[in-house]
């Protein structure tokens, strides 16, 4: 795995590399499904994979990072809750963002970023059930001072063992760390 990584998104059977934001954003770029339109489900011919349709994450983002001292990352995700119900989830303090994704009934969630003590609260493999909220939680520490980077990966997990995930999304958030 190389030092450096660039936020990537799927779009329409092509990947495309998204340049890495300036300092203090980040790069939720996605649409919301135009309103009253029912979720499009992806088509059945895709042995690999569940069928799929679009759901709504929401994550927080902590706002002041000092070095050693850990701090909660949250993300949850449901196929049926709004971004105000989950941003009500959230007990971690810090930014509520939120995304429309496309859902299956199992995801892997991965936060990774080089400069950071990352603790995974719980498995990285969650099952997705119709109408709940599914959540990921990790502890953070920045193990340095100055801007460092961190990437939160979301993925579909395919129905046949022998395939590769699907990536969902991917953020990439570069905080200054004190």
């Amino acid at each position: 795995m190389s030092a450096h990584r660039q936020p990537i998104t799927l779009e329409a059977d092509t990947l495309r590399f998204n340049p890495a934001p300036p300092v203090g954003s980040d790069t939720l770029t996605s649409t919301p499904p135009e309103a009253g339109a029912e979720p499009k489900e992806e088509p059945v011919d895709q042995p690999a994979y569940v069928k799929s349709v679009t759901g709504q994450v929401v994550y927080n983002v902590p706002e002041n990072l000092r070095k050693s001292r850990t701090q909660g990352i949250q993300l949850v995700i449901s196929d049926t809750k709004t971004d105000l119900e989950l941003r009500q989830v959230i007990d971690d303090p810090g930014v509520r963002k939120g995304d429309f994704v496309r859902v299956a009934p199992r995801l892997r969630a991965t936060l990774t970023g080089r400069a950071f003590q990352i603790d995974t609260v719980g498995p990285t493999v969650r099952s997705l059930e119709p109408g709940e909220v599914t959540q990921w939680r990790w502890q953070i520490t920045p193990k340095e001072g100055g801007e460092q980077d961190l990437y939160l990966e979301l993925f579909r997990l395919p129905s046949d063992s022998a395939a590769e995930p699907a990536s969902v999304k991917s953020y990439h958030k570069r905080f200054p760390s004190t």
